[in-house]
C-alpha cells in the first residue's frame, strides 16, 4: 500500500519531577525496530485530528490534548 501524501509521527512523553520519560513502540513486523506512532492524514483531517486519531487506533489512547 502507498503511503498517504501527509504523514503524521507523535512521540509520547511526559514529565516527572526533573525527569522525562518516553514511549516507544517496538514494531510487529520488525522487532528490533522501535518508532513513535505513524500514520497519514485521512481526507481533510487537520494533523492534530490525524494524530489523535493515530494515537487511538495504534495505542488506545484518548482524551483532550
Amino acid at each position: 500500500m502507498a503511503r498517504q501524501p501527509k504523514q503524521i509521527h507523535v512521540y509520547l512523553y511526559r514529565k516527572r519531577g526533573d525527569d522525562y520519560e518516553y514511549a516507544v513502540f517496538r514494531r510487529a513486523d520488525m522487532e528490533d525496530c522501535f518508532q513513535g506512532i505513524c500514520g497519514g492524514l485521512e481526507g481533510s483531517e487537520s494533523y492534530l485530528e490525524g494524530a489523535k486519531r493515530e494515537l487511538f487506533e495504534e495505542a488506545g489512547i484518548e482524551g483532550d490534548y
